[in-house]
């Protein structure tokens, strides 16, 4: 998300995702990452909010060590994350 939008997630929270003093709080960056992701669905490809809304959500599946060392949780990262990523980017840009 920071990457799409190009600034820290905390610097995109908004008055609401803060608390009465402007403040953050142990929730906004959830709090801006759950909003930016509703973004991200009605504007991005459909396989990219798959992958963002994954890594967000941390719907990899459970229980897993979230490591990249831990080959169920690195077959769903590939699974949910990397090739949907692939499969974006083959059809935006194609090979010649």
């Amino acid at each position: 998300m920071e990457l799409t939008y190009g600034q820290r997630l905390l610097a995109l929270a908004i008055p609401r995702e803060l608390d009465p003093h402007g403040n953050e709080t142990p929730a906004t960056e959830m709090l801006v990452a759950a909003r930016l992701l509703k973004k991200i669905r009605d504007c991005e490809l459909d396989r990219y909010a798959l992958a963002t809304a994954s890594c967000v959500q941390c719907d990899l599946g459970y229980p897993f060590e979230y490591s990249l060392d831990d080959d169920e949780f690195r077959a769903s990262f590939i699974e949910r994350v990397i090739i949907p990523l692939q499969e974006d980017y083959d059809a935006i840009a194609p090979r010649r």
